[in-house]
């Protein structure tokens, strides 16, 4: 063989790697992903493309391995030995001159192995399929996170890593609601290890994914994890737009809930009624977010419209109409929150973009469940009625925007609106509908 490696013919390796979609039950492309070829010390770097072909550029000689690096805009680790750089790449198959030309499919299964490659895998193309929808819609792709593949349920977006001082930041703008020490230690404890703590900065998180709970039948489903990494994905890309201070605003608000109230999100006045508003403006844009990103790119969505980890598929036109149905809870609220019925702003962005007035969508009381108001949704701001195109929305989030009213007032001011224009009112009319402040004069 060595010989061989030496003295047999040159060729260029070539072939199509390809992984389960357990949604659609076919086999996608790993798309634009980073791949190597070569063996013992002498290994060179190709790309796939969107179908997850590959042509390597340099020749080679004899048999050689094909290895998935998982690094590029993303780097994807799932173990610790990866997370700490020990054997981070993931041998795929070997070829030589005569079988060169081959498909490798990194298939579904709950086995170590196999499963393994298709986590990390369904991660990769999900974060491909986030950023297609991100330069269609008009909000700023992913780039350059560490992503880890952990063993649980709850996914994060900490950005630990693209903003090394956001520790510090944290600890700063916690303002007494918990120590930095407590806040760090429950994130430690919500992914499974305190191995974290001493982690230099470059190898820390920006998302956490955890996906035993995306089940559809008891199969981890493809759709659901990609609509996962929108959910979290969104969040960078709003951090983007927002900075890092406002982005500490929210992380530590989040791990002080998960530690002080069972959970990050808490009621809307947790941990404090001007940190809620922050929590609804980044939790309502990120699950706005998904469901449009999951529309995109399947023509449907993953509703939880029992509760936040119950729901199921529905198609293009179930999906609007639900969504067109939300009910927005005065804060605190006390019931179970869902997609569909919640105190996040969720539903005023969906009801900035769409062209339809509400017929269903409601006010209600966050203790009692009563119906308070309709909702009056007369006004859009969608760009040519395209409701897939974020950025009249997302072009607004930017740091100093941390409440309704405060994204109230600058669409007023980035539209000209003043009163008593009847879009100006239109657009009270919706907030003031919703609950939030509204000023007409």
């Amino acid at each position: 063989m060595q010989f061989m490696n030496i003295f047999g013919r040159k060729w260029k390796p070539k072939g199509r790697i390809t992984v389960k979609n357990t949604e659609n039950n076919i086999a996608e492309g790993l798309s634009n992903a980073v791949i190597s070829y070569g063996s013992w010390f002498w290994w060179h770097y190709t790309n796939t493309d969107e179908l997850g072909n590959y042509n390597a550029e340099r020749s080679c000689r004899g048999e050689i391995n094909i290895r998935g690096k998982w690094r590029g805009n993303f780097t994807i680790r799932k173990s610790w030995t990866e997370i700490l750089g020990i054997k981070v790449s993931d041998h795929f198959h070997s070829m030589n001159r005569h079988n060169n030309n081959r498909l490798y499919f990194i298939d579904y299964s709950t086995s170590s192995s196999t499963y393994h490659l298709w986590y990390k895998a369904t991660i990769h193309n999900g974060l491909i399929k986030y950023n297609k929808f991100a330069n269609h819609s008009g909000i700023i792709p992913v780039y350059n996170l560490n992503v880890w593949c952990t063993s649980g349920s709850s996914s994060s977006a900490p950005m630990f890593y693209n903003y090394p001082l956001l520790i510090q930041d944290v600890a700063f703008q916690n303002l007494g609601l918990s120590n930095w020490n407590n806040v760090f230690v429950n994130f430690l404890t919500s992914i499974g290890s305190l191995i974290v703590g001493i982690l230099p900065n470059h190898l820390r998180p920006d998302h956490a994914y955890g996906i035993n709970s995306k089940r559809i039948n008891n199969i981890h489903n493809s759709l659901w994890i990609h609509q996962t990494v929108a959910h979290e994905s969104s969040h960078s890309s709003h951090s983007y737009k927002a900075g890092t201070s406002f982005w500490a605003l929210l992380v530590s608000s989040e791990f002080y809930n998960d530690s002080n109230f069972g959970g990050p999100y808490g009621n809307g006045m947790q941990p404090n009624p001007t940190r809620g508003d922050i929590i609804s403006i980044a939790e309502g844009w990120a699950y706005f977010t998904e469901v449009k990103c999951s529309l995109f790119n399947y023509g449907k969505s993953h509703i939880r419209d029992v509760q936040e980890n119950l729901g199921q598929i529905y198609n293009l036109n179930t999906s609007n109409n639900l969504m067109e149905n939300f009910d927005v809870y005065d804060k605190p609220m006390s019931f179970t929150r869902t997609l569909t019925k919640s105190w996040f702003m969720t539903g005023i962005f969906w009801d900035l973009l769409d062209n339809n007035s509400d017929t269903l969508s409601r006010r209600r009381n966050g203790t009692t469940n009563a119906q308070i108001n309709l909702i009056t949704d007369n006004y859009s701001i969608a760009i040519n009625n395209n409701q897939l195109i974020l950025s009249p929305i997302y072009n607004r989030l930017t740091g100093n925007i941390r409440s309704a009213n405060d994204l109230r007032q600058a669409l007023v001011s980035h539209y000209g609106l003043t009163y008593p224009n009847q879009n100006f009112i239109n657009l009270n009319d919706l907030f003031c509908s919703y609950g939030y402040y509204c000023q007409y004069f």
